[in-house]
């Protein structure tokens, strides 16, 4: 029979290797809360890991963001069961959730399976990440912002000093912010990321750089013109760096940053995905 426990700090180690180590950081702070399967022990066998499951709580809703099954688990009886497991626990909680969803690309058909078997209903939605080309950026929006790409520089060009300095200003932003702190720089592309910073306001663009595509990880800024500086002085070093036909992956996260991008490129168009339900 299939048991569940909250993974925290103290348990973390037996779940870890069907956790990403991407994860690990959210789990123990918090943001992230995890749920470990395993498997009761008997007389004969001692207990063993069967899944993990990782969630972001939004209101009643839960959105599965990793699911981690074990090899020698990996059956629908299994996969039905640490559903099943799952569904208990959230109906019993004090919240009164309405169920769980998890977003899965076509191309998932393995996780899809998984899914169906552990009775996830399948409807079609949006992922929140635009992909446009640099042509076809509205660059009339940013034109104010010319003035201000002196206060713009790239982490490469950035010393100890600067980024200090627009960590501490951010730090004491009063809104949440979609970045932790202390910004680990080494995990992002020096040229391609970038802050800005004045006597008035900060800010800071974040991006990967992957075969065929640039990644907008994260943006913060304080200022409506500190922010399109930013985005100005990064189409400018893209055009410097790549060639124009390379996509430019924007992820979406706030209907202020759904606007930004409706205005900034018209074109731009959201992927399709699959988002698989489950409810209670």
């Amino acid at each position: 029979m299939i048991r569940d426990i909250i993974i925290n700090k103290n348990n973390i180690d037996a779940f870890s290797a069907l956790i990403p180590e991407e994860y690990h950081e959210e789990l123990n702070e918090g943001t992230l809360t995890g749920f470990g399967y395993y498997e009761e022990p008997t007389p004969s066998k001692k207990a063993e890991v069967v899944g993990t499951i990782i969630v972001r709580r939004f209101g009643r809703w839960l959105e599965i963001e990793w699911i981690g099954v074990a090899d020698n688990f990996d059956l629908p009886c299994y996969t039905e069961e640490i559903f099943d497991t799952l569904s208990y626990r959230l109906s019993t909680s004090p919240v009164n959730y309405v169920g769980c969803y998890m977003k899965v690309y076509p191309q998932e058909k393995d996780m899809q399976k998984i899914l169906s078997d552990g009775g996830f209903k399948f409807g079609k939605g949006k992922d929140g990440v635009y992909e446009f080309t640099v042509d076809m950026v509205d660059r009339s929006r940013l034109s104010k912002a010319e003035q201000y790409l002196d206060n713009c520089r790239s982490i490469k060009e950035a010393d100890g000093n600067l980024l200090a300095n627009v960590e501490r200003k951010l730090r004491e932003d009063a809104r949440p912010l979609p970045i932790s702190f202390p910004i680990k720089y080494d995990d992002y592309d020096q040229d391609m990321s970038m802050v800005y910073n004045d006597d008035d306001f900060s800010g800071i663009i974040l991006s990967t750089v992957h075969e065929g595509y640039v990644i907008l990880e994260a943006m913060v800024s304080q200022g409506v013109y500190s922010a399109a500086a930013l985005l100005e002085y990064m189409l400018i070093s893209f055009e410097t760096l790549f060639d124009k036909k390379m996509v430019i992956s924007v992820p979406v996260v706030s209907d202020e940053a759904d606007n930004l991008m409706r205005k900034l490129v018209p074109e731009a168009q959201q992927r399709e995905i699959q988002v698989g339900y489950l409810y209670l």
